[in-house]
């Protein structure tokens, strides 16, 4: 008897655990709907992101792939700096 109701108490730790997983499962596949219909939306998700990562770690370098920038519509930033460093001969460091 105290075997079974030991793998009873078991499986029901494994259903309480496993209802927060389901829960932000969930959210994901609720936010993914709304992304994939407004990707402007995405677009600034993916800035506050990237922002709130620098704002937490300040002193670090962050490597982001220029899709990724692409993708938030900061594909030329770089050129642009470049392009404006270059106009007002500020040394480009």
């Amino acid at each position: 008897m105290s075997m079974q109701a030991q793998a009873e108490r078991e499986k029901q730790a494994r259903v309480t655990y496993g209802k927060p997983n389901t829960q932000v499962a969930q959210k994901f596949l609720d936010a993914s709907k709304i992304y994939s219909n407004n990707p402007v939306a995405y677009a600034l998700r993916q800035s506050n992101m990237l922002y709130e990562t620098m704002k937490i770690h300040e002193n670090t370098i962050i490597m982001i792939p220029s899709e990724s920038l692409n993708s938030m519509g900061f594909g030329h930033l770089g050129a642009t700096v470049a392009y404006y460093f270059t106009i007002f001969n500020y040394p480009i460091c």
